[in-house]
């Protein structure tokens, strides 16, 4: 792929990022246009980019037409039209609705759809088309197949190549069920590495393909390499690394995790969604952290007052371990590690009015996000949650119990205890420490490549939890007195979590043992 890096050194990176453009390798695309171009008559790329599907189902098929689709002129003068397809210069999303295609093959561009100009009009013509409302949430490649799944011709094919993260997300749950309801899914092929596919990119990547007939299964692979790939005959039937799930058995509110990565999950009983005892919300976006961070230093040197400071915890790697209190803040701060968010109430005094001038001759106030706050400068004004779980994590969570009462920005989400719960903070709180409570919030995960996770609020909130309700009193018991211990560092920190697995462990029994009392029974 020596001309896509001359194109991305010559475009660069935030030319890339604004078009969400990831180039497809060409084993990758030969596989999907293989599969997708069989007694096709017709084939559509509806994000042509460097024309790799075009060219190969060209070379696989040469009697079979070609329409393309782009919206960038760079790109097309750089890579040309090798193919010799029709190509068709924009927005493929509100044009050529009407036309049907026997194969379509695509890598849809991978955007968040809020900063796309266009997405109103975007949303109405898909709902003037399919008469549904899709999420906000939903990503720019989202709305591409849902309009290409529109397009396909009856016994027609199509294979894209997206993300695999909105089959475990709520937004991807219309778009789950429009697939089982059309009985369009055949397969699905997941990549456990995916910057093997994609190099660099923090990104999920599967190979979704749809057939226009009726089928009474999907097939899932979780495949290790493109040279797997290259061996598998999906029309052949199951092949290795694959599993078959009766289509009755999926279902589009359901996270499909466990097909695509083939994991096995455990039966526990006694599960609520944590929903019944938390509300999960995102930290504070600052639009611009290096200018509203600030240390003990850089306030004294600005001569900003404290009033206008608020104690904040701004980043996971400045804590360690699992309780954050105000002598952690305190030594944070000592050290001049970023302590203080930048928050004004009122008018800013003569001081403050100087600092937001640099920001203003920084351009900050044009950012996407601060030049829509009024005024630029204002900050999200969000209360202070208990207990602080990371949002993005490699192996683990970070889960913090915080005592500080500082607020936080968005690389942790708060959880807040609902009213008729908050006697059971602490006990939450060590509930989430335990190894199985970390398997179930896991569930509901997103994958970002390259082994970074994501934890969504809407996500985490409808994840399972133990009914804490059913914690007898002897438990209960137990459970404060660990949690102490883990406060005042008494223990080693493993051992005592270790201790609130066992404790925890017999309740998601079905049969509760004799000596675990359901506490509404004591």
């Amino acid at each position: 792929m020596e001309q896509e890096k001359i194109y991305a050194k010559q475009a660069g990176y935030k030319h890339l990022k604004a078009l969400g453009q990831f180039f497809t390798p060409k084993a990758v695309a030969e596989f999907m246009c293989n599969w997708a171009g069989k007694n096709a008559k017709n084939m559509l790329d509806p994000a042509a980019g460097n024309s790799v599907f075009l060219c190969q189902m060209n070379r696989i098929y040469p009697q079979c037409q070609l329409k393309g689709y782009e919206i960038d002129t760079g790109i097309l003068d750089f890579f040309g039209n090798p193919s010799g397809a029709e190509m068709i210069l924009g927005d493929y999303l509100t044009l050529d609705w009407q036309e049907k295609y026997q194969a379509i093959v695509g890598n849809p561009p991978y955007n968040k759809f809020q900063a796309v100009d266009n997405r109103l009009n975007i949303f109405n013509r898909i709902y003037a088309e399919t008469g549904i409302h899709y999420s906000g949430n939903s990503n720019l490649y989202s709305l591409f197949f849902i309009k290409s799944i529109y397009q396909l011709a009856p016994q027609g094919r199509l294979a894209y190549i997206i993300p695999s993260e909105f089959l475990n997300s709520a937004y991807g749950t219309q778009l789950k069920e429009l697939l089982l309801r059309q009985g369009l899914l055949r397969c699905i092929i997941n990549f456990r590495y995916n910057e093997e596919v994609f190099p660099g990119a923090n990104t999920t990547c599967c190979i979704i393909l749809l057939q226009q007939m009726k089928k009474k299964y999907v097939d899932f692979y979780n495949l290790s390499s493109i040279e797997e790939l290259a061996q598998l005959d999906v029309d052949k039937g199951l092949g290795p690394h694959g599993i078959r799930v009766a289509y009755n058995n999926l279902k589009p509110e359901e996270k499909w995790r466990p097909y695509l990565h083939q994991e096995s999950q455990r039966q526990l009983a006694h599960l609520v969604s944590i929903g019944k005892y938390c509300r999960v919300g995102r930290g504070i976006a600052t639009g611009a952290n290096d200018f509203f961070c600030l240390s003990r230093q850089q306030a004294e040197e600005l001569k900003i007052d404290e009033k206008y400071l608020q104690p904040c915890l701004c980043r996971s790697k400045d804590v360690k371990g699992n309780i954050w209190q105000l002598k952690d803040w305190q030594t944070l701060a000592d050290k001049q590690g970023k302590a203080y968010l930048l928050n004004i109430q009122g008018e800013p005094d003569g001081r403050v009015l100087k600092y937001l001038r640099q920001g203003q001759a920084q351009g900050l106030d044009k950012r996407y996000l601060l030049s829509k706050r009024q005024p630029w400068y204002s900050m999200e004004q969000k209360p202070v949650a208990p207990i602080l779980i990371s949002s993005a994590y490699r192996k683990e969570y970070k889960l913090l119990r915080n005592l500080a009462r500082t607020a936080n920005l968005t690389a942790f989400h708060g959880i807040f205890i609902r009213k008729d719960y908050e006697k059971l903070t602490d006990i939450i709180f060590c509930y989430f420490l335990t190894a199985t409570a970390r398997e179930l919030v896991n569930r509901n995960r997103k994958e970002l490549g390259r082994g970074l996770e994501k934890l969504q609020p809407g996500d985490l909130q409808q994840a399972e939890m133990l009914d804490i309700e059913i914690l007898g009193e002897q438990a209960r018991s137990k459970i404060l007195t660990i949690y102490d211990q883990i406060v005042k560092q008494e223990a080693s920190q493993v051992n005592l979590v270790n201790e609130l697995e066992k404790i925890f462990s017999p309740y998601y029994c079905t049969n509760l043992e004799k000596d675990v009392t359901i506490n509404k029974d004591e």
